[in-house]
């Protein structure tokens, strides 16, 4: 009975003592896969905390926004080349600002007048209509060139190029020369009374030829119909900025006789086109948005000079439609204009001023601290 009981017993106590050993070999296996496990969570721990520090610097950077300007131009031009490198490059969001983009959403005739209703914060306007606000007092400051010279190019057809080379006149002619063989011809331009038109009056009597006399200005105001106005024989010729006005001489049916951009009329070289304004109240309350804007619009000016593949590969994503061969023409053909930089000068601003008072009923009363000054 005791026996029996005390075998009993042992039999047990070794159950429960292999039991026991199994148990520990299983803990050894689970311990060791634990602290590979352990190890593996210790080494990627710092890591892990590196990756979730990034990530939260990411989010911080996400969370932080740029300042945003509401940005007006009236259309898709090449006449804005600056502002397109600056926006294909970056430059706006690398100098802490970012662009609502607005081209072609307002009036821009009335751009002054959106910029006093806070209806945007910068338009790229026509120099005149700046200096013509700030003359009446109006509170609207220039921050920016942003066309420093004329961008029109007068193109002639072919048969109108011919005639002339008959006379001994040719597209390398003196610009004397070249003017004063336009009389007798029809010019498709914009309307009386636009920057163009002042702009191709004032050069004609620069050279003794009277517009309304001596030729024919026939006001068309689409680009496209003036276009074919000289392409379909109804006008010998046009005048237009590019990429308008280099479609002739894409096509192979005109020249170009008279190119602003590349500097031929001299009365015409460093006056301005186009100017980027804002309210006064703007450089009061945002200033650093404004020198950001500034700084990026100086560094596509930049571009353009020191490396203009770059730039016309950043432009050419704007306008993605248009034919290789008229983008590089164009570009080609208007990129002299931005060769002075977008910074305003008192001798600039005299030049222009006095462009500008020649072809209005009035000469316009403004100084350059009313424009530029801050």
């Amino acid at each position: 009975m005791h026996m029996t009981s005390r075998l009993g017993t042992l039999a047990c106590v070794l159950l429960l003592l292999l039991t026991t050993a199994c148990g520990a070999g299983g803990d050894d296996t689970t311990s060791t896969d634990d602290t590979t496990a352990d190890d593996t969570t210790a080494e990627d721990t710092p890591a892990a905390d590196d990756t979730d520090d990034g990530e939260d610097g990411e989010d911080a950077e996400e969370v932080t926004e740029l300042p945003t300007l509401r940005y007006l131009q009236a259309s898709a031009s090449l006449a804005y080349l600056p502002v397109y490198v600056a926006m294909g490059l970056g430059y706006f969001e690398e100098e802490g600002v970012a662009l609502e983009d607005l081209t072609g959403a307002g009036n821009l005739t009335a751009g002054v007048q959106l910029l006093l209703d806070d209806q945007v914060d910068i338009v790229a306007t026509g120099t005149a209509s700046i200096y013509n606000a700030a003359a009446e007092g109006r509170d609207v400051r220039s921050v920016s060139i942003i066309t420093p010279n004329p961008s029109q190019l007068v193109v002639l057809t072919n048969e109108a190029v011919e005639q002339l080379a008959a006379d001994g006149i040719t597209p390398d002619s003196p610009i004397e020369d070249r003017v004063a063989g336009m009389a007798g011809l029809t010019i498709a331009a914009p309307a009386a009374g636009s920057s163009t038109d002042i702009q191709l009056r004032r050069t004609l009597q620069e050279y003794g030829v009277q517009p309304d006399t001596d030729l024919t200005l026939q006001p068309i105001q689409d680009p496209t119909a003036a276009v074919a106005s000289a392409r379909e024989g109804q006008a010998d010729g046009y005048i237009f900025s590019p990429p308008t006005g280099a479609i002739g001489a894409v096509e192979g049916w005109g020249q170009v006789w008279i190119s602003f951009p590349a500097g031929d009329v001299p009365a015409y070289q460093g006056v301005y086109v186009v100017d980027a304004a804002v309210a006064g109240d703007l450089l009061t309350d945002q200033p650093d948005a404004v020198a950001a804007f500034v700084a990026a619009v100086d560094r596509g000016f930049a571009t353009l000079s020191e490396d203009p593949e770059s730039a016309r590969a950043a432009v050419r994503e704007f306008f993605p439609d248009m034919e290789q061969d008229l983008f590089d023409t164009s570009f080609d053909a208007i990129l002299p204009a931005f060769a002075d930089g977008g910074t305003p000068s008192e001798q600039g601003f005299d030049r222009t001023l006095t462009a500008l008072s020649e072809g209005a009923e009035e000469p316009i009363d403004v100084t350059y601290d009313a424009v530029y000054g801050r």
